[in-house]
């Protein structure tokens, strides 16, 4: 908490999945029965994946919409990173590849991206304090994730050389394919043991936005289609702020964006 930011050596993984927005644009005409149903298979799926990382030493950081960023770090963490793709890849296609709903039947599908390298990452006050994910890993994981195929992992050539050639199947305009592992045993080493954080004294309510406290205080989780107007903001020369003045110029650019957003 007394942190704005870290550089972290580890292996940033992006993973991506598709079909849901059609499964909710289907459902959004059942009213709350129709969310119901959604939250229920979106949080299925994410159940299964989130399990996997987290039997890796994977952390999830972030959810974007249909998507995960996980951070991979401590000994063999390219190594870890891969096989819990792999067998995230691998539990999409034999389990939750094709779902049946209400409305028809859902065909998912995943991209991943996996970078390995210094991570930074900085908490920006913002009405609450919001972990951000910036700078040339998160860049070359989200160019990975954008650049696989469905049913693909591609790596960075640091990932690719930390695991050795038998865990690549191809190369790609200077990345590498994963190659897939059929049927991942779950014993497998290396599985990474870290201590439980779910019991730390550290106050969590400062991380979690304003709007979303009394709700979740509630613990009703009741799902619900919203109208909403949703907007994006893209700001872009974090690289060279990072160059000119190291991460703690850009902590300080990214509170002074927090600020004004």
């Amino acid at each position: 908490p007394d942190r704005r930011w870290r550089e972290v050596d580890g292996s940033l993984v992006s993973v991506d999945l598709s079909g849901f927005t059609a499964l909710s644009e289907s459902l959004q005409a059942k009213g709350r029965a129709g969310a119901e149903e959604l939250v229920m298979a979106v949080s299925g799926v994410f159940e299964g994946l989130i399990g996997i990382a987290d039997r890796r030493g994977g952390d999830v950081l972030k959810f974007r919409g249909d998507a995960l960023l996980i951070l991979f770090s401590g000994d063999g963490h390219a190594e870890r990173a891969c096989r819990a793709s792999s067998e995230m890849q691998w539990f999409i296609e034999r389990t939750g590849g094709t779902m049946m709903s209400s409305v028809g039947e859902v065909k998912l599908q995943m991209y991943v991206g996996i970078y390995s390298g210094t991570c930074h990452f900085f908490l920006v006050d913002a009405g609450h304090r919001e972990l951000v994910a910036v700078g040339p890993a998160a860049t070359a994981t989200m160019e990975l994730e954008d650049a696989a195929a469905a049913g693909e992992v591609l790596v960075s050539p640091a990932t690719a050389a930390a695991v050795g050639p038998e865990w690549l199947a191809a190369e790609r305009d200077g990345a590498a394919v994963l190659s897939q592992q059929a049927d991942p045993d779950a014993s497998a080493p290396p599985i990474f043991v870290t201590a439980s954080v779910r019991t730390s004294s550290v106050d969590l309510e400062p991380f979690v936005p304003p709007a979303l406290r009394s709700s979740l205080r509630l613990e009703t989780g009741e799902a619900e289609h919203r109208q909403v107007a949703a907007a994006f903001v893209k700001f872009t020369g974090v690289e060279g702020v990072l160059d000119k003045g190291g991460p703690a110029a850009l902590s300080d650019a990214l509170s002074g964006l927090g600020d004004v957003v």
